[in-house]
């Protein structure tokens, strides 16, 4: 394991708009990295904001930002202390964790941590995050994301996806391969979407705009709306809400849907007490 290591500390100064229009100091500090001999990734965060983008390279290269906010700046210098970062080997697998210590002391800024990394397009790669927004692009490999209270951002991603998301929403665009989940009181809006799906939600909405080469595309909702885009009517649709509607290009079709196509291509949504809406080219 080769790990380069960089540490810097920045100070500046920003306005907290308030009644009383106080300043507020950040403070944060600065660590590069660069691991090797990675076959997968699994990062625990609590409060961070976590971006990774894969490129065609070997080595993870990794940026972790610690961030203070207060309003005495030798405060929020000093309650950098008290946040933890960890890096570690198990065997060829890169495991980064953070939290946050108090050693019997009231942290009084408000702290988080910021991930940035460059990683191998095909890198395994495990997330957790507490409160904080997640962003993957450019990966090929098997991904899976368990967020709360948070946001998730899928670009330009391939192969296997699985997220398990409560209280965030997510973002995709470009994603293919397969994407499988559940999401709980969080909205989902899915653009240039080409990958087999499986969802469950329940407490949400979904937008989804599908290419052709999505063959199938499932979700199982509760109290979730649901309107999806389809680039064609030679699909395969098995639509049914409780106690509302399915909608097919802007006209009423009951709460009962169903077609037949001579193409592979399925749509399967069922939902409650929401709209199902389906608009074709």
């Amino acid at each position: 394991m080769k790990i380069n290591l960089f540490i810097s500390l920045i100070l500046s100064l920003i306005v907290w708009t308030t009644a009383s229009q106080e300043l507020v100091l950040r403070a944060t500090k600065s660590m590069d990295y660069r691991f090797v001999d990675c076959s997968s990734l699994m990062i625990q965060g609590e409060k961070a904001t976590i971006r990774i983008i894969g490129k065609a390279q070997q080595s993870v290269d990794l940026k972790v930002s610690l961030v203070a906010m207060h309003k005495n700046q030798s405060t929020a210098v000093n309650d950098l202390n008290y946040i933890r970062i960890e890096t570690k080997k198990n065997g060829t697998q890169l495991v980064i964790k953070n939290y946050y210590e108090s050693k019997n002391r009231k942290i009084e800024s408000n702290l988080s941590v910021v991930y940035e990394l460059t990683v191998p397009e095909h890198l395994a790669i495990q997330l957790y995050n507490l409160y904080g927004s997640v962003t993957l692009q450019n990966l090929r490999g098997t991904k899976s994301a368990e967020l709360a209270f948070g946001r998730l951002e899928l670009q330009s991603i391939s192969g296997v996806t699985q997220i398990q998301l409560k209280y965030s929403n997510l973002s995709a665009g470009d994603v293919a391969g397969q994407l499988t989940g559940t999401l709980a009181k969080s909205d989902a809006v899915l653009t240039k979407h080409s990958a087999s799906t499986e969802l469950s939600m329940s407490y949400g909405a979904l937008t989804a705009s599908i290419l052709p080469d999505s063959k199938t595309f499932r979700v199982v909702g509760n109290r979730t709306e649901i309107t999806v885009e389809l680039p064609s009517a030679e699909y395969a649709m098995d639509l049914q809400t409780l106690h509302s509607q399915v909608e097919i290009n802007g006209k009423k079709a009951g709460s009962r849907y169903r077609s037949t196509s001579t193409t592979s291509n399925k749509l399967i949504v069922s939902t409650s007490y929401c709209p199902i809406k389906i608009q074709s080219q």
